[in-house]
């Protein structure tokens, strides 16, 4: 195991324990709470966030909705998918069973969910910054509204259209997503040596195979996301895999969403740089080595 590897395995146990140390310096152990570390890695891998947290505004009223807390709320679904995320590799790491896959399943539904609602968040925003007045309709997979998107700001098209890899990459995560409303993920024991279950992958419906094929030939192929074809009726998933795949591959293609939605049209004050604090660049590194997303 490269030391790299190494280094994400040993924070991962850690979090699992509830410990979230950073950093050592000489004797003196600093660590931190879940809600700062998660909170600490959003920051640093979804830059773009913090120039949103700026001109979005917020309401007379707290509890009243309003852009900033639809901004909020994108920070903190990622940070909610992070954690299911750690908790579903945490489950793969132990010997497999019944019990552990049904963990993991569980834990990717809610990594699923956590991770298309940040998207759907950022789609609001942009549903008043270009005052739309369609937040139901909201969705970068309705063509319709993604029309009168673009209607008001024509540089968007060529990065929303069907074809495109933000698009391929939101259909990904939303077509597996969508399958809470569907029977659940069934689990599939992939049988090794001494014919014992090595590990557990899931199937994926049949009416969402084609579309997933299609998202993932344009992304990398198959392999590359963890999928494999059993027959002709299901696609076993690896889920730690794509789990890995859809994080990175979604954050970025998010923080192009949020870098190129013009929420200067709200009309605040807009800073000269949007950087994230100091302290924030100068920790990030240590929180993202231990967190296996450097």
């Amino acid at each position: 195991m490269l030391p790299q590897a190494a280094l994400s395995v040993l924070g991962l146990h850690l979090r699992l324990r509830e410990d979230y140390v950073y950093h050592h310096i000489d004797s003196l152990r600093i660590e931190t709470g879940s809600k700062s570390f998660y909170s600490m890695l959003v920051d640093s891998i979804l830059p773009e966030w913090w120039r949103w947290s700026v001109l979005c505004p917020r309401p007379a009223d707290p509890l009243d909705p309003s852009p900033a807390g639809l901004t909020e709320a994108i920070h903190v679904r990622i940070t909610r998918a992070l954690r299911a995320r750690d908790r579903l590799h945490g489950q793969f790491l132990r010997v497999p069973s019944d019990d552990t896959v049904d963990e993991a399943l569980m834990h990717f539904e809610s990594f699923l969910v956590a991770f298309a609602g940040a998207f759907d968040c950022a789609a609001r925003v942009a549903d008043q910054a270009y005052e739309l007045a369609r937040p139901r309709q909201a969705s970068w997979r309705k063509k319709e509204w993604l029309k009168d998107l673009c209607s008001k700001d024509p540089d968007l098209g060529p990065m929303v259209s069907d074809e495109t890899t933000v698009r391929k990459v939101i259909d990904l995560v939303f077509l597996l997503r969508n399958t809470i409303h569907e029977e659940t993920l069934k689990p599939i024991g992939v049988i090794g040596r001494n014919d014992r279950i090595e590990q557990y992958d899931a199937a994926i419906p049949t009416e969402v195979r084609n579309d997933l094929l299609n998202c993932v030939a344009a992304l990398g192929g198959e392999r590359f996301w963890g999928l494999t074809a059993l027959g002709s009726d299901f696609i076993a998933i690896d889920i730690p895999i794509f789990t890995e795949r859809a994080l990175t591959d979604g954050v970025r293609v998010l923080n192009q969403l949020l870098a190129a939605i013009r929420v200067e049209r709200f009309g605040l004050n807009p800073l000269s740089t949007y950087d994230a604090p100091e302290d924030i660049a100068t920790d990030a590194p240590w929180f993202l080595e231990l967190a296996g997303l450097v």
